[in-house]
């Protein structure tokens, strides 16, 4: 009777197997493979785009060149890391000199490739590569001073620049025309080459 009673369970689970495959194990590997596939194809997304982001050219300098002058103890050229800020230049370039009241400078302005730092006087501040200033609320930097037009008292707002220097400044664009070139200032008595590194940064024509 055992026998019989498991024949007919049996038989009656093919029946059911039969009106209803959807419940069978055979659809089974249809939705794996499906999932599978999906999977496939967003790795291979995913690849693709980690390819597209290392392939990007990026916009960020290797290194930033800087110039510091002023009163600073190694005035020049200076090459920083990505990122830097005014202090970094300063150390770089030496320390502040001992007494030189840098109040308004903002130490923690960051630079860009080409900038001028400059240390100390009315002329202190971050000076972009193309010459212009930047905004005084970032740095405090003013307008560069033009050789050609700027009166003596302008010309003793610049770092190092007195009324002896200034009359020189302007006898020689009396004696000689218009200033032509920055580094025509090397033709003026008192102005040696680190007096000049500091006022080029300074001044335009």
């Amino acid at each position: 009777m055992v026998l019989s009673l498991v024949a007919a369970v049996a038989a009656v689970i093919a029946a059911i197997g039969a009106w209803f495959p959807g419940s069978a194990g055979g659809d089974i590997t249809p939705s794996v493979t499906t999932v599978v596939g999906a999977q496939v194809l967003a790795t291979e997304s995913a690849a693709a785009t980690d390819t597209a982001e290392l392939s990007r050219p990026s916009a960020e300098p290797a290194e930033l060149v800087v110039s510091v002058t002023g009163a600073v103890r190694r005035p020049g050229v200076v090459r920083l890391l990505p990122g830097s800020r005014v202090a970094d230049a300063i150390d770089a370039a030496g320390g502040i000199e001992d007494g030189v009241d840098y109040t308004g400078l903002n130490l923690a302005a960051r630079l860009t490739d080409g900038d001028s730092v400059v240390v100390g006087g009315s002329a202190q501040g971050v000076h972009g590569d193309a010459g212009s200033a930047r905004d005084a609320s970032d740095s405090g930097a003013l307008r560069l001073v033009n050789l050609n037009t700027a009166d003596q008292a302008t010309l003793e707002t610049l770092p190092g620049v007195g009324p002896v220097m200034a009359a020189n400044i302007i006898g020689w664009r009396t004696t000689n025309g218009p200033f032509t070139a920055v580094d025509q200032l090397k033709e003026i008595t008192g102005i040696g080459p680190s007096r000049y590194a500091t006022l080029a940064p300074l001044v335009t024509v």
